[in-house]
C-alpha cells in the first residue's frame, strides 16, 4: 500500500501529539551528541540554545560490468535547539560524480541536497527501552541540470534506543520517504545501529540498513573519537548492497557545537 505525502505528514503529526505528554528531560549533555559515524538517527535533541555543526567528506566507488562510477560528497548538517526537546536542522551537500561507461565518460558536480527538518525527543526512561524521537525532513528542489531533486520530497521516521548487555546500545529507525522525482515514489525503510565504547574517548559503531520493498541490506562500521566535550571526529567504511555491483564508501567527519545556555 502506497501512502500519499499528506498521509505521511498527518501520521507524523498525530504520533507527536499523542506522545507529547510523556516524560521530558533536559537534552543538553556534558559531551556532544551526534549519531556520526552512522546513517541511523539518534533519539535525542541537542538542547535549548545550542548550535551544532556536523560535517563529513565521503568517497564512494561503484563498479558493475562496464560501468565505473566515482562520487565525492561534502556533507553539512546544522542543528539548532530552540527548545529542550525540539530542534531544527538544515542540510546542504555538494557532490561530484565521475561516471565512465564504455565508451563514454561524464562529469557532474554541484549542490545535490538541500533539506530542512524538525526533530522531537519523545521520552527517556530506565529499562530496556531507553529513549525515542521522531523526525521529519523536507527535501527541497535544487536548480541543477542533471540527477537533481525535481519536486518537493521528504522523509518521516521514528527512532528508538535500547539498552543491551553492559554498555552495548542499539538504535532502530523506521519510516517512509518520498523521492521527489518523476514519477514520485513512497519507500519504507529501516536501519539498525549498535554502539559500544572502547574507551572513554573511543566508540565503535556498526550499521545495517535497507529499504523494505527492494531488500538489499547495506553495512558499515566506524569509530568515533571525542577530542573534548564539544568536538568529535569519526571515520567509517561501508558496503552498499545493490545486486551485481561492487559499491563501497569511505567517510571521515567531525562535529562541534556552541551554546549560550547560561
Amino acid at each position: 500500500m502506497k501512502l500519499s505525502r499528506l498521509d505521511l505528514i498527518y501520521s507524523g503529526v498525530c504520533i507527536v501529539l499523542a506522545l507529547f505528554p510523556l516524560i521530558l528531560r533536559a537534552q543538553f549533555a556534558q559531551r556532544i551528541r551526534t549519531a556520526r559515524p552512522s546513517v541511523t538517527m539518534g533519539t535525542y535533541t541537542i538542547g535549548k540554545n545550542v548550535l551544532q555543526w556536523q560535517s563529513g567528506l565521503r568517497w564512494q566507488d561503484l563498479q558493475a560490468d562496464q560501468l565505473h562510477h566515482n562520487t565525492f560528497q561534502y556533507k553539512n548538517v546544522i542543528r539548532w535547539g530552540f527548545l529542550e526537546q525540539w530542534e531544527m536542522s538544515g542540510v546542504i551537500n555538494y557532490q561530484r560524480d565521475w561516471e565512465e561507461a564504455t565508451p563514454q565518460a561524464s562529469l557532474r558536480q554541484g549542490v545535490r541536497r538541500v533539506r530542512f527538518g524538525l526533530r522531537h525527543h519523545l521520552f527517556e526512561k530506565a529499562g530496556f527501552i531507553k529513549a525515542a524521537a521522531i523526525q521529519g525532513r523536507l527535501w527541497l528542489p535544487v536548480a541543477q541540470k542533471e540527477d537533481q531533486q525535481e519536486q518537493l520530497g521528504g522523509r518521516i521516521m521514528a527512532s528508538v534506543s535500547y539498552r543491551l548487555i553492559g554498555q552495548l546500545r542499539l538504535i532502530t529507525n523506521g519510516g517512509w520517504r518520498w523521492t521527489g522525482q518523476t514519477p514520485s515514489e513512497v519507500i519504507s525503510f529501516f536501519s539498525l545501529r549498535c554502539s559500544h565504547p572502547l574507551s572513554r574517548k573511543l566508540t565503535l559503531v556498526v550499521d545495517y540498513f535497507s529499504g523494505f520493498q527492494a531488500f538489499e541490506p547495506d553495512y558499515a562500521i566506524g569509530i568515533g573519537y571525542f577530542i573534548n566535550s564539544s568536538w568529535k571526529l569519526d571515520i567509517a567504511v561501508g558496503s552498499l548492497g545493490e545486486s551485481l555491483t561492487n559499491h563501497r564508501y569511505l567517510e571521515v567527519g567531525w562535529a562541534t557545537r556552541i551554546d549560550w545556555r547560561q
